[in-house]
């Protein structure tokens, strides 16, 4: 067992190191560094460009939809509208403009836009893969018959935008997930910050290592599906029917190992991405401690799972607190139609006679402005969850490290430090030594 009391003087009182004591406590240090101007950096620049890329599939591969025969001006909702000129389809399962409703309070605008509070990323991540894995499963609406159902509620999904929206996920996340990580655990382990040309340079280097472990368990959980897929070819053929049956345990253990791998996949896979930026290893490695760590302490990382998301949700709240009254005070002496964007987020964008107490139609572009600004505000909060998230996935993987492999907490990888190419000697040959005397 570890000494967790230590002597600071003769005479003195003994100093009790609670980390060693109770790990969880460990965790505390999560909120100071989400919200690092660093990782909250990188996640807004990746939550824009994720919103960005769901704009872009839905215009490309939404079904045409009729216009409006009834030819009235009426006062229109953001999401109305949105969805009025582009029908969403199942390509963005989180991420879908639609389901963002403006006349709805903010913090009913983050739920409904991003299901799930602080397991935003599990849910965008995981509905991803789902619809990839259920596109091609059993006949539509046919729920019974699609093995992934838990991941997905239908099963008429796109082929191409569902894939083109998980691999994009993936290239996307997993580039800035080890940046933010990789920053949260310089601060959680030396307590330092790297520079920013060293940070870049290590997000370039283990970038193809990141996208790499996302493949790897599910290349392998596709060869699980291998024997089934033979054994199946097999029962259709009158002879070999028989030999199919007798070969079904086979089918069997596949299956055993694709459950097995999927399992942990699906509550590990940021551990991946924690073991690049903390040990800036390959993907077979980030791979390996993942099963590794999630099989041999599972009872720990639910333990540290649970307790991260509590502290998640008391974290987020207070910063959502915290940003909706400065922001309900900056506009306290704006007019009416001012308030209410800053209240509703409701901005118009067309205005009917009569309507909303005679509201000019120059306060319309200021709503937008005014809008645009509050947005900000929305977006550090979805930003900060990511930032929590990659957070919570670096010191987990540093507290179960240390549970499995004895590892210290302060352990980490530190690329070495380029040095510049030293001054060339000069070359002395015979006759510039007789030269030079």
């Amino acid at each position: 067992m570890k000494k967790c009391v230590h002597d600071i003087g003769e005479g003195t009182i003994r100093r009790i190191d609670w980390q060693d004591l109770i790990p969880v406590v460990f965790l505390a240090k999560i909120p100071r560094v989400a919200i690092g101007l660093r990782p909250l950096y990188l996640a807004m620049v990746g939550v824009l460009l994720t919103i960005a890329a769901g704009y872009l599939l839905n215009i490309a591969f939404a079904p045409e939809t009729g216009s409006d025969s009834s030819g009235r001006i009426r006062r229109e909702t953001g999401g109305e509208r949105l969805s009025r000129l582009c029908e969403p389809i199942n390509v963005l399962p989180l991420l879908t403009p639609a389901r963002y409703d403006w006349s709805e309070e903010p913090s009913s605008n983050l739920r409904s836009i991003f299901h799930g509070g602080v397991f935003l990323p599990w849910n965008v991540f995981l509905s991803a893969a789902g619809d990839v894995w259920t596109w091609d499963i059993g006949p539509p609406g046919n729920a019974s018959s699609a093995p992934g159902h838990v991941f997905s509620s239908r099963f008429s999904v796109p082929a191409v935008p569902s894939s083109i929206w998980f691999f994009f996920l993936m290239l996307l996340w997993g580039y800035l997930g080890t940046g933010i990580s990789r920053v949260a655990a310089m601060r959680l382990t030396v307590r330092e910050n790297e520079s920013l040309s060293t940070l870049s340079a290590f997000m370039k280097q283990t970038s193809g290592s990141t996208f790499c472990s996302f493949l790897i368990p599910l290349i392998g959980m596709l060869c699980c599906y291998l024997p089934s897929l033979l054994l199946g070819l097999m029962s259709n053929v009158p002879v070999l029917d028989y030999l199919a049956g007798l070969l079904f345990p086979l089918g069997l253990l596949a299956g055993l190992l694709s459950v097995l791998l999927g399992v942990a996949l699906v509550f590990g896979w940021p551990l991946m991405v924690a073991a690049v930026a903390v040990e800036g290893s390959d993907a077979f490695d980030a791979v390996s401690r993942m099963y590794s760590y999630v099989y041999q302490r599972p009872l720990h990382y639910l333990f540290y799972l649970a307790c991260s998301a509590c502290l998640g949700m008391v974290s987020f709240f207070f910063l959502s607190l915290f940003l909706d009254v400065a922001a309900g005070s900056a506009v306290l002496f704006f007019p009416q139609s001012i308030r209410d964007v800053a209240a509703t987020g409701a901005p118009t964008f067309f205005v009917e006679p009569g309507l909303a107490g005679g509201i000019g139609a120059r306060w319309i572009d200021a709503n937008w402005i005014i809008a645009a600004w509050l947005g900000l505000f929305s977006l550090i909060k979805i930003a900060f969850v990511f930032t929590f998230f990659w957070g919570s996935a670096v010191a987990i993987y540093l507290l179960l490290r240390r549970s499995v492999d004895n590892a210290p907490l302060n352990e980490i990888y530190r690329a070495p430090t380029l040095l510049p190419d030293p001054l060339p000697m000069p070359v002395t040959t015979l006759a510039t030594a007789q030269e030079n005397g």
